[in-house]
């Protein structure tokens, strides 16, 4: 039997070179793939995290602003309230009889022709002087009712004629303030306010001049100083600080801060012993305050450049937001500082983000993954969003309401009744209409808290308002000026209806009391009462409706007066007074 042949493999055999070669290029291959598809997927997570922790990074830097400048603007208003009541006083004293008699005693123009031997001379004549001792206890008393912690009396040569700290060891009576920086806006017929270091205890404070004009000239002026620690109210926020005209930081928070300057402060260039003369410190230097936008960009490069650049770094702390207002009138300005801490839970945020969404991207089940939990984390920041858009309207609503009613009383914020009595005094004189303005203080409250308790005090406060709006109309207005005084605006009223009205008001609420206050508690309030003049202002109402006040205080309190104005002066007085 014959076996047939095997057929033969035409092809020919592969190379031994490119059958090796193979596993090796499809593995490159895959190589090649994964990094692409790595490299795409970490861009993608990038640009999705980026998006994400940048919109709620901007909703919260857009929200901490206006909570910044809604504090910064609260600050400014508190600090304008207590310095135009510092200017209300010594604008007050400089228009008083006794201010101008004492300015026109010949005692004062003889101390600018005799040399007497002896500062202690000078001060003994001065203070035994029939008509300048009574001013010591007048400055004395206005003192301790104001808050001011000195008021003095100079003449148009700068010499002290009366003060409210005569008869101490460091009494200023017969002293020389001329060289005072605050009597430069003296001589030039300016009120004025500003910081200055004490002359004879170097303690620092705010200082307020009003000047005084006699026969058309500048005869004297009215100074009063508080000190610097009792005003520390106004720097209780955090971050909160106030700076003099000079850029200095006089109160702040953080007390690292105080006495340093601005970047770029007029302080900076001023003369040394003019700055001596004025601040506490012989150095000061200016406060580090860098713009944090290049160096958050490079720890981020994706932060925008408006986010960034609204950030600062002070004396190389963590980014804040800084607020500055400067206020015209007196020239302090408020700062407010406040570290934004959400800048490391963003940069936590992006980093954690960009590492789920890139492995999201690695597997459709991990997109979807992550697809629901972007569609979670958008609810929630919309949510946020609205919450901190409610959290505003309120926080807005309840500042407008802390800025127009006091909290304590629920009268009249002091700001929103001198707006409300400026407005009054426009219709007014407009209309050619009456109108009385009331100030009230109620009697030896002090002593009411020291026996009784600071409650019972607040119940006496609320008690007195509860008076007032069952005797006042419905067109009058209440506000608390401050501590236990507060102000009437009677549209419409004559100077006797507004007597009768005030000694309503004072018999109603000395008889009556409610349960809460004690028996033994004594309750009176005595009333000044100013009518409008013609070409009025409210400042002169105001201080002649105080004036009033001050004489029925002075005659025993627990009364009702009038402000009286003094009679217009006849040709034959002005012929004595010219003789």
């Amino acid at each position: 039997m014959q076996h047939s042949a095997r057929p033969r493999d035409s092809r020919p055999p592969p190379e031994p070179g490119r059958a090796a070669c193979l596993p090796y290029l499809e593995r490159l291959g895959a190589i090649g793939a994964s990094m692409l598809l790595v490299f795409g997927s970490w861009q993608i997570a990038g640009a999705i995290s980026e998006r994400m922790v940048r919109g709620e990074l901007q909703t919260q830097i857009e929200a901490r602003q206006q909570v910044t400048s809604a504090v910064a603007n609260s600050i400014t208003q508190s600090l304008d309230a207590d310095i135009a009541l510092l200017h209300g006083i010594p604008g007050a004293l400089a228009v008083m009889p006794e201010v101008h008699t004492a300015l026109a005693t010949e005692l004062p123009r003889q101390l600018t022709t005799v040399t007497l031997s002896t500062m202690q001379t000078r001060r003994a004549l001065l203070e035994h002087d029939a008509t300048l001792s009574p001013l010591n206890q007048l400055f004395k008393q206005i003192g301790a009712l104001s808050g001011l912690d000195l008021i003095w009396l100079v003449d148009q040569h700068g010499t002290c004629l009366a003060s409210s700290n005569a008869g101490e060891v460091d009494s200023f009576v017969g002293s020389s303030f001329l060289s005072r920086s605050y009597m430069r806006a003296v001589a030039r017929g300016e009120a004025s306010i500003g910081m200055a270091r004490g002359q004879a205890t170097g303690v620092p404070g705010l200082y307020v001049t009003s000047p005084i004009f006699m026969k058309g000239g500048l005869a004297g002026a009215i100074v009063g100083k508080i000190d610097l620690r009792r005003a520390r109210h106004w720097v209780a926020q955090r971050g909160a600080f106030v700076t003099d005209e000079n850029g200095v930081i006089i109160l702040a928070h953080d007390p690292t801060y105080e006495w340093r300057a601005l970047p770029g402060a007029p302080v900076l260039k001023m003369d040394p012993a003019l700055r001596d003369s004025i601040y506490p410190n012989r150095t000061i230097r200016a406060l580090r305050i860098r713009p944090q936008g290049a160096q958050l960009r490079a720890q981020a490069p994706w932060v925008s450049h408006l986010m960034a650049d609204g950030l600062v770094s002070i004396e190389q702390g963590p980014p804040s937001l800084l607020r500055l207002s400067v206020s015209e009138p007196h020239g302090l300005s408020t700062g407010l500082a406040l570290p934004f801490d959400a800048w490391n839970e963003a940069e936590q945020d992006y980093r954690r983000n960009r590492m789920l969404i890139f492995f999201a991207t690695l597997s459709t089940m991990v997109v979807c993954i992550v697809l629901g939990v972007s569609y979670f984390r958008e609810r929630r920041l919309h949510r946020a969003a609205r919450n901190l858009a409610v959290q505003l309207q309120e926080a807005n609503t309840r500042l407008s309401d802390e800025a127009r009613y006091d909290a304590l009383t629920g009268a009249l914020s002091r700001r929103y009744f001198l707006d409300l009595l400026r407005t009054e005094l426009g219709a007014a004189q407009m209309r050619r209409q009456p109108l009385a303005m009331m100030i009230a203080d109620l009697d030896h409250f002090k002593q009411i808290n020291d026996r009784h308790g600071h409650a019972t005090g607040d119940r006496a406060l609320e008690y007195f308002i509860r008076v007032c709006e069952r005797v006042l109309a419905v067109d009058a207005a209440i506000g608390r000026l401050g501590g236990e005084e507060f102000g009437i605006v009677m549209p419409g009223a004559t100077a006797a209806q507004a007597e009768q009205v005030a000694e309503r008001i004072r018999l109603d609420f000395r008889r009556g009391r409610p349960h809460s206050i004690p028996e033994d508690t004594g309750l009176s309030v005595s009333i000044g009462i100013a009518v409008v003049q013609r070409d009025d202002s409210p400042e002169r109402l105001l201080s002649r409706a105080d004036q009033a006040l001050y004489l029925a205080k002075a005659r025993g309190r627990n009364r009702c007066m009038v402000f009286d104005p003094p009679p217009a002066p006849t040709e034959q007085s002005e012929a004595v007074t010219r003789s």
